[in-house]
């Protein structure tokens, strides 16, 4: 999965995509605010091999007397913490004297957990908090990042299938698709499958959710809306395949009966056309 495309979650969580969260259960309410709050101070590190926080970061906000070196060695030590599973380095340079190397730590969400458990002071409690709650917050992201990577690579050969056949659907469209011209092919198709599974069209959603204009409309959509985009992709893609026998108002009966069949759980092959 590449972590770079603009489409998938990353960075600091905002407060829509919490609460999208809290509504699907894997958040609390009262998570919400200690995630914003903290991840000012605390911020987390998503990376391929999960997620990680800043050892000086958390030195400094629990306010520990000791020496940042001193104190990340001995709680090493201390609480046998093993290196590459509870905490890698992550840069060593060579301090202003000579021959002194200053290293870097990046350490799990359970182990930063447990360090400030163990500062048993009122920041390390509440930090100890955010952590779990933000480790509660990264699980449906993974889950919802999975589904996200699926439409979109889905979506490369969709949109060759369309390419290819183009020139077959352009009579059937709609007339607002023939005046964008090539484009409008494009976003026919993605409108048919937007009206089937969130019941109105990109625009309409935009609007509804203050989004800006150019906002992927799909960046928002849940899990469950982001799978049937990749199954109803698919099965149009089928249907375009067939383009002599569908036209575009035949495919928009299609692929609504289809999405009511994956509602219901029945199994309904692209071989069973109509």
């Amino acid at each position: 999965m590449n972590k770079n495309n603009n489409n998938l979650r990353k960075n600091s969580f905002k407060e829509e995509e919490l609460k999208q969260y809290v509504k699907n259960g894997d958040l609390k309410e009262s998570d919400i605010q200690i995630i914003l709050e903290y991840q000012k101070l605390l911020p987390v590190l998503q990376q391929e091999d999960g997620s990680w926080i800043d050892a000086r970061t958390l030195h400094k906000e629990l306010k520990v007397g000791k020496v940042f070196a001193n104190w990340i060695k001995d709680r090493i030590n201390k609480y046998e913490f093993v290196e590459s599973e509870d905490w890698k380095l992550t840069f060593t340079k060579t301090g202003k004297r000579k021959n002194v190397k200053i290293n870097d730590y990046s350490l799990t969400l359970d182990m930063a957990k447990e360090l400030s458990m163990v500062e048993n002071n009122k920041i390390g409690r509440i930090s100890r908090k955010y952590f779990i709650a933000i480790d509660k917050a990264f699980k449906p992201r993974r889950l919802w990042n999975i589904d996200r990577w699926e439409t979109l690579e889905h979506y490369k050969n969709y949109r060759k299938i369309i390419n290819l056949s183009k020139k077959e659907l352009m009579p059937s469209m709609p007339d607002w698709c023939k005046k964008r011209g090539d484009q409008g092919i494009f976003m026919g198709e993605a409108n048919l499958l937007n009206e089937i599974i969130i019941g109105m069209s990109a625009s309409d959603y935009r609007f509804k959710h203050c989004l800006p204009k150019d906002e992927p409309v799909r960046n928002h959509f849940n899990n469950f809306e982001l799978q049937m985009v990749a199954e109803l992709e698919k099965f149009d893609t089928d249907l375009i395949r067939l383009q002599e026998m569908y036209d575009y108002e035949e495919r928009r009966k299609l692929l609504g009966k289809k999405y009511q069949a994956l509602l219901d759980n029945n199994n309904f092959d692209s071989n069973d056309l109509e």
